[in-house]
């Protein structure tokens, strides 16, 4: 039985991370096969809104290393306190497919 499994991009596999940074903030990406969503939360004096955008148009550049790749997405998080925007940052990731065995 499959299963999906999730890399969390953080300093450790710098140019990977690097290369999804370029690729979703990069002007001149196809953005038309993005799927997007975004939810916003209000609670404990602070208004919280979460987006993520994913995309399957880095599989084929990531395919020769990370085979079953199935995915990459950004998670952005945005708060407000008191008025105050505050940017919670950015996070990368990228998902597999995981053919056979256990998750």
């Amino acid at each position: 039985m499959g299963g999906y499994y999730d890399i969390l991009l953080k300093t450790t596999i710098l140019l990977v991370r690097q290369d999804l940074i370029l690729f979703f903030e990069d002007e001149g990406t196809d953005r038309s096969e993005f799927q997007y969503y975004e939810e916003t939360n209000k609670g404990h004096g602070r208004l919280e809104k979460r987006e993520i955008w994913t995309s399957t148009q880095m599989n084929g550049f990531f395919e020769k290393d990370w085979p079953g790749i199935a995915q990459v997405w950004k998670i952005k998080r945005t708060v407000k306190e008191k008025g105050e925007e505050k940017s919670r940052g950015c996070l990368w990731y990228d998902q597999f497919i995981k053919k056979e065995g256990k998750c």
